[in-house]
């Protein structure tokens, strides 16, 4: 059996609708609009976007499918901050985390 790789979608929770639901909202990209965590264009045609919750799962957002299409390393990097935050350890840069506001508009 060939090894899944890191950080595959059914290993978060996320499955055959997760996977849907990206692609429908490929389908529905339109080529250079805006990432909603950089405000970098997005071009699916040579970068990997990935389908994003608008408020995070891990802070008890809805557990419903995604919302949104964001560039994969902006991703990554949101997700790492929440991370830290959430184990109280802070992000080279960035202040103290905030434990009382967790959920904020990215990128911080």
């Amino acid at each position: 059996m060939a090894k899944q790789p890191r950080g595959a979608t059914h290993l978060k929770g996320l499955g055959q609708r997760h996977r849907q639901q990206r692609e429908r909202l490929l389908r529905l990209h339109v080529e250079g609009s805006p990432c909603q965590l950089c405000g970098e264009p997005m071009l699916k045609s040579s970068q990997r976007l990935q389908a994003d919750h608008s408020i995070p799962r891990a802070i008890a957002g809805p557990h419903g499918l995604a919302d949104r299409l964001v560039h994969a390393a902006c991703n990554a990097r949101a997700g790492a901050i929440l991370g830290n935050q959430l184990n109280g350890r802070s992000h080279s840069g960035l202040s103290e985390p905030n434990r009382t506001n967790l959920a904020m508009p990215w990128p911080p």
